[in-house]
């Protein structure tokens, strides 16, 4: 169920899952870099818009709707899957 969530809110913001995973990893303070496994072109543009298309406010908070982080929501990863 929380994929499936996750997948319409990608699709409801136009934006591919892995590039608004990428955005997501790109806004925590605590990352430092981000590696990617690019196998095609369109992986590295992927990549890219999420580097120069970070996610709104709005974006984020529901983000952590969806995904509580850890001590707030539970257990990882058991406090993602439903």
């Amino acid at each position: 169920d929380s994929i499936a969530r996750y997948e319409r809110f990608c699709a409801d913001a136009g934006r591919d899952p892995a590039e608004v995973g990428t955005a997501w990893v790109l806004s925590r303070p605590q990352v430092c870099a981000v590696l990617i496994g690019p196998r095609t072109p369109a992986h590295v543009d992927g990549a890219m818009r999420a580097l120069r298309q970070p996610l709104s406010a709005a974006e984020l908070d529901e983000l952590e709707k969806l995904f509580p982080p850890v001590g707030r929501g539970g257990a990882g990863p058991e406090a993602w899957i439903t």
